[in-house]
């Protein structure tokens, strides 16, 4: 007992700091503290911890871990000796715990660990046989499957627990999943299908009188229709959401509706009444003592008074938002805050101050391995740098950015494949349903004029029914044969055709790399080229200096004469560049029909990542020369002045 008065004291200490304002939850605490003091059942002990965790979940993750694992502590000690049912209701608590310190770490991003402590939670849940929890599991484990991107696997999860939670005559957990998969669905663009699976929720929960998942479904269709730019849909649903919400006195839920609905204010450019909203949202999630909603909300309306002007106040904001983000460890927050921090300061022309913001973010999305949040701080960075002309890091950001939408552009194009693979997936079953119910009517008409055969031809002799046999299974034997042929046939034409889409494909890939290495070794002699002028400049420089005769100029003129001509592999680039850009030129004269041929060769020198000496030396012209031919292009491409023209042209193909 000396020890469960010691973790007594130090969680009571922990809670006492977490600003706990919710007031009709504070008599349950108070009791579950109590039975922590008093108990001397190890069993009851394990599960008022589990239970008192779930009251911490959204003020402090560390604390819900923290009481878990003291849970497990006092489980794993009680299995050693626990049989029958003590032995179950200890497996049980575990698997809770397990679930519980999952959910934490999906908070956190940390996505193996969530996956471990669920699938940990799964096998136990599988041991007791208790379908209803496992089927809570499944829907987790398809949760953090869907937030890591596989979201194959987790409409996998979201299937298992919508059939076993039908199984067990679950009506509520399968609305639940029913759910989670028409948010799969809506992720990917297949809105019908996600409607579809939403209304067959809202079905069940209507027929249950269920009103708080009523208004958690509805508020999913609104989502729908605001992904589709439906708003006056939306905003409807959103409504009628939040007014379940209040009915129900459901406040982080009328927090999420608030902010979602303040959201579409602001697409519409109401900025008063989305302000209006996000500072309603805000208050909801200040009762409620829940941190990661206040920052998101002091954020949203920081990005209102931005764009209102008012960067002092933002700035404020998203400080505030920043220092809560850090107190919860959420580094997703914390990043997406700095950056909205820099942009302030970057407005205010506080270089400085940006810089070390972005720094700072770029440092936790490296730290978190998330391109998206790495492509959007390199991005930043390239533009104070170019403010504060430091090229060289400046280039640096610009070639991490570019290798991160690389990654995200190749993630994206796997994320259509696996679209593809999922509507590939629904429709072979609903095709596979149709067979099934064809084959077995088929069947049914069969025995149907079996039946009748056997009893028109019963009276004949013995002799007939066997021969007719044998017709009939002589015919059934040739049927199977010739499908087994075609069957054959068909697998083999498919073989050949997938084998020729590879070789296309190769051919294809070798073509495009070929081209490459073309363009690159010509781009090599372009730079050879500029060296070696800059090399006969500075001879000139020193035959200038040491002589005054003109000889060793004339010499020097001449072997330039001879050896650099301004037009020389021009031409091969030009086609290698095209091939490779096959339709650059197309569409920047699309765009910009009045380019010059001029300009049009200063593009493609740059689209090369080519300097401003490297082209001066090409083209036969001074850097200074360059320069102004590239001011003179940015004008004719109407760029504005904080725009990279290097960035613009890089991107247009």
């Amino acid at each position: 007992m000396k020890s469960v008065v010691k973790v007594f004291l130090f969680l009571f200490s922990l809670f006492l700091s977490l600003d706990y304002c919710k007031a009709q939850d504070q008599k349950i605490i108070d009791s579950l503290w109590s039975v922590i003091k008093t108990t001397q059942q190890d069993t009851t002990l394990a599960a008022t911890y589990v239970e008192l965790s779930e009251y911490s979940f959204s003020i402090n993750l560390d604390t819900t871990e923290y009481l878990c694992k003291k849970s497990l502590e006092v489980v794993n000690k009680g299995l050693n000796t626990a049989k029958g049912e003590e032995r179950r209701a200890y497996l049980d608590i575990k698997a809770s715990a397990l679930n519980n310190i999952g959910a934490t770490y999906y908070q956190r991003g940390n996505i193996p660990e969530a996956i471990k402590y669920y699938t940990e939670a799964v096998v136990i849940q599988k041991t007791i046989d208790d379908k209803k929890s496992l089927g809570s599991s499944y829907n987790n484990l398809g949760a953090v499957y869907v937030h890591q991107g596989n979201i194959y696997k987790g409409l996998e999860y979201f299937e298992k627990a919508l059939a076993i939670q039908k199984e067990a005559g679950n009506q509520m957990e399968s609305s639940l999943a029913l759910s989670n998969i028409g948010i799969i669905y809506q992720e990917y663009g297949e809105v019908g299908k996600a409607l579809a699976y939403f209304e067959k929720a809202l079905k069940i929960q209507e027929q249950l009188q269920d009103p708080k998942n009523i208004g958690v479904t509805l508020h999913n269709i609104a989502s729908v229709y605001s992904s589709q730019g439906d708003f006056v849909k939306a905003l409807e649903y959103y409504e009628r959401s939040f007014k379940l919400f209040e009915k129900t006195g459901q406040k982080k839920e009328q927090a999420t509706s608030l902010n979602n609905m303040a959201s579409i204010y602001k697409q519409l450019g109401d900025l008063a009444k989305a302000k209006a909203y996000y500072e309603k949202s805000l208050n909801l999630n200040q009762q409620l003592g829940y941190k990661r909603g206040i920052a998101l909300a002091l954020t949203n309306i920081g990005n209102i008074l931005l764009t209102e002007g008012n960067a002092v106040k933002a700035l404020e904001n998203y400080e505030k938002s920043r220092l809560l983000y850090q107190e919860i460890n959420y580094k997703k927050g914390i990043a997406f805050t700095l950056l909205d921090i820099g942009n302030s300061h970057l407005k205010a022309q506080n270089y400085a101050a940006a810089l070390d913001a972005g720094q700072k973010a770029l440092q936790i999305a490296k730290e978190l391995s998330n391109p998206e949040e790495i492509k959007d701080a390199a991005y930043f960075l390239q533009k104070i740098y170019q403010k504060k002309q430091n090229w060289q890091e400046a280039f640096n950001m610009n070639q991490l950015y570019m290798q991160m939408r690389d990654s995200i552009q190749n993630d994206k194009t796997k994320e259509t494949v696996l679209k593809q693979q999922i509507k590939y997936d629904y429709e072979k079953q609903e095709a596979l349903k149709q067979a099934e119910y064809d084959k077995e009517r088929a069947v049914f008409k069969q025995e149907q004029r079996v039946t009748t055969y056997k009893a028109y031809f019963l009276a004949s002799t013995l002799l007939f029914v066997c021969v007719l046999a044998v017709l009939l299974i002589s015919r059934q034997r040739i049927k199977i044969k010739k499908q087994k042929e075609a069957h054959e046939l068909e697998q083999q034409l498919a073989q050949n055709q997938l084998e020729r889409n590879r070789l296309e494909k190769q051919n294809l890939e070798s073509t495009l790399l070929l081209n490459q290495e073309k363009l690159n070794h010509i781009t090599d002699r372009f730079r050879e080229k500029s060296k070696l002028m800059d090399k006969m400049q500075e001879e000139l420089d020193i035959i200038k200096i040491e002589s005054s005769e003109e000889k060793g100029v004339k010499k020097l003129l001449t072997t330039i004469e001879e050896y650099i001509d301004p037009n020389e592999y021009w031409e091969e680039f030009i086609t290698s560049f095209n091939l490779v850009n096959k339709s650059f030129f197309d569409q920047i004269t699309k765009k910009y029909p009045d380019l010059t041929k001029n300009e049009l060769r200063l593009c493609a020198l740059i689209k090369c990542n080519l300097g401003n000496k490297e082209i001066a030396n090409i083209l036969s012209i001074t850097p200074d020369s360059v320069k102004k031919s590239r001011n003179r292009l940015r004008k004719r491409l109407q760029l504005e002045v904080d725009d990279s023209l290097t960035k613009y042209i890089q991107f247009l193909n």
